[in-house]
């Protein structure tokens, strides 16, 4: 009789432990959910228009069968508005069998604002003088003349503020503003790129001074622009050099942006 009710709350205990694991993995959220934002595209979206932030990826799904000899070829993208990579994701198929197809998946990650098209055709690279057997186009506008773009604050920084930490908001815009002169060969440029995912480069412009006389070596400005995407902390690092790999003599900004909760 002993053993037999020591056997029934050994039993009892557990199911009671069984069911609070599956209650709890039905109900919690997963420890670490993946942040990034997809926009999902395909072939019935040739032709169409969507918007993103800088920041966002666009995932461009093409049925493909590379068995055949097509496969789908990137046009030309406009520099610096794209980081791009490439898969191909077969279909289930029987190990050793051939012929199968599948999806070819590029993803577009949106590097800064502006507007710019992805063209893809579907062909065989060796028959030139073949028309494409099909094509993909898609026009994508990114960054502040995107209509999902949430309203914010404009923080403005200038060397006066180099060295400093401030704090931003999602959809505050950082604009820093550095005298500059491209006729001397000297420009800003990135020491270090910012955490794209926390805060992304919105645009980058030169502003020269008023010349009404046209004169040589007038100076100007340097505009950069960064916006806030999501909570986190980014280092901006920029300096002002005639090479590509600037030296630690040439002038230096920095700032550091800690990206704060929803307002």
């Amino acid at each position: 009789m002993k053993y037999a009710i020591l056997l029934t709350a050994f039993a009892v205990l557990i199911v009671a432990i069984c069911f609070v694991a599956c209650s709890k993995s039905k109900h919690e959220a997963p420890s670490n959910p993946s942040s990034e934002k997809f926009v999902d595209v395909d072939e019935q979206n040739s032709g169409d228009t969507v918007h993103v932030l800088p920041g966002e990826t666009i995932r461009v799904r093409l049925r493909s069968n590379p068995s055949t000899g097509f496969s789908w070829e990137l046009g030309p993208l406009e520099d610096g508005f794209f980081e791009v990579e490439s898969k191909f994701e077969a279909d289930p198929h029987r190990e050793g069998e051939a012929g199968y197809g599948g999806c070819d998946i590029r993803t577009f990650k949106a590097v800064r604002s502006g507007e710019a098209d992805i063209s893809l055709t579907y062909a065989r690279p060796w028959e030139d003088d073949r028309p494409a057997d099909k094509t993909f186009n898609l026009h994508v506008v990114i960054g502040s003349t995107a209509p999902q773009i949430a309203a914010g604050n404009e923080l403005n920084l200038s060397e006066n503020d180099n060295g400093k930490k401030i704090e931003a908001h999602p959809g505050d815009v950082i604009r820093i503003t550095l005298e500059s002169n491209i006729t001397t060969g000297y420009s800003w440029k990135n020491a270090d790129k910012a955490d794209a995912d926390v805060l992304a480069l919105d645009s980058d412009d030169y502003v020269s001074d008023p010349n009404p006389e046209e004169m040589d070596g007038v100076g100007g400005r340097t505009v950069i622009v960064y916006r806030a995407l999501k909570p986190g902390t980014a280092k901006i690092d920029l300096v002002y050099s005639q090479s590509q790999e600037p030296s630690e003599f040439d002038p230096g900004f920095s700032a550091t942006v800690e990206v704060l909760e929803e307002r």
